[in-house]
């Protein structure tokens, strides 16, 4: 390891002195960033939670800290002066830009429904059920139609943390080649590679990876490439391709495996990574789809790939018999296993426990990288 800032070292013109503000001029700020003049309680608390699970993994990459590029402009010979300073900016931009639109879409539909029942009711002057829930049903459709997500929708471009610390990133835009904000990107892109390079380059290693000259483009992706992908993002531990694996562990699956007879495509591995991000934030989500469109397939891949193909995800299949009653039931009372009422088994219980466990972890994280962020910036 090469430290490439002294100890407890940080120059003065990389940071600003955080002032409190108060919680009026927060709202303000948050509805001036929304762009919608009342927005909802929920509109509020999506867009603060994933712009902040986007924020914190940030901070917590070591290589993206101005200290680190500002000291180590020399490993950059191309993005050198204002263009590296503003490698961060780049980055905070697309996290607000990508969390405004997905946070105004993803309402748009049901705020346009209420308005149209709520018309609906006012104008006949009495209650009229079939017709509240007809036009309700049509206004979201016709929503959901113009705001469908597919990988050639993303814009703006598409910045996230994989899973596992912060310390990597992808990026997924539509933007031309030609564009200031592709480039941008592009140079956001080449850092992780330059510094590699440098530390192989100190460590005498001669097979160095070559320096992008263009961003991925997912629309053109195989099968196969999104296994490789998914096994970055989610950061797994297991093998992508079955002969790959380790003839000593057969327990640990490949990825291939795991998937199965699911085929990857752009748009499927988009709302996948969607879903991702509003999971790291804790926020419920709806799939809209007809029915066989792949909604529980998405989902259940997801939740195999980070579980080493374990499946055993509880589903409640709704229709017009189901009371609340059977809701609650499902959610809250203890399974019943072999004639025995199991504790803790039910599925709030089941979710207290994992919740407790991802805070031990998130704490531990966060003292793992305090720890290293006062000894040094640099790379292992």
């Amino acid at each position: 390891m090469t430290k490439l800032i002294n100890e407890n070292y940080v120059p003065e013109r990389t940071f600003v002195k955080a002032e409190f503000i108060s919680s009026e001029k927060c709202f303000e700020l948050i509805k001036e960033y929304i762009g919608i003049p009342l927005p909802s309680y929920y509109q509020i608390n999506s867009f603060v939670d994933v712009l902040a699970g986007q924020l914190r993994n940030f901070s917590m990459n070591l290589q993206m800290t101005a200290a680190f590029l500002i000291q180590n402009e020399n490993m950059f010979p191309r993005l050198k002066g204002s263009n590296l300073k503003n490698l961060r900016v780049t980055m905070v931009e697309s996290f607000i830009k990508n969390t405004i639109h997905f946070t105004q879409g993803a309402f748009e539909a049901l705020l346009t429904s209420q308005e149209n029942t709520y018309k609906i009711s006012v104008q006949q002057g009495k209650y009229n059920e079939n017709a509240q829930n007809e036009i309700a049903v049509e206004a979201l459709l016709a929503q959901d139609q113009k705001g469908l997500i597919s990988c050639g929708s993303i814009k703006p471009a598409l910045v996230f943390f994989h899973e596992g610390g912060g310390q990597e990133f992808s990026i997924i835009t539509n933007d031309k080649p030609n564009s200031k904000e592709y480039n941008n990107l592009l140079d956001l892109r080449k850092i992780p590679v330059l510094i590699e390079n440098q530390s192989k380059f100190e460590a005498m290693i001669d097979k160095r990876e070559e320096i992008p000259k263009e961003l991925k483009d997912y629309k053109v992706l195989k099968h196969k490439n999104f296994l490789e992908e998914i096994k970055k993002i989610l950061n797994i531990k297991n093998p992508v391709y079955n002969e790959n694996k380790d003839p000593n562990s057969p327990e640990i699956k490949s990825i291939e495996e795991i998937v199965g007879d699911y085929v990857f495509t752009a748009d499927n591995f988009i709302k996948m990574i969607l879903i991702l991000l509003r999971i790291r934030a804790n926020i419920p989500f709806i799939m809209l789809g007809e029915t066989g469109c792949g909604k529980t397939s998405l989902i259940r891949k997801l939740y195999e790939l980070m579980n080493n193909g374990v499946c055993n995800m509880e589903i409640l299949n709704i229709h017009a018999g189901v009371t609340d009653k059977d809701i609650v039931h499902f959610l809250y009372d203890d399974k019943e296993i072999d004639g025995k009422i199991v504790k803790n088994s039910s599925i709030y219980a089941k979710a207290k426990i994992l919740e407790e466990r991802e805070n031990i972890k998130q704490k531990n994280m966060k003292k793992v990288v305090s720890n290293i962020s006062r000894k040094s910036f640099g790379y292992f």
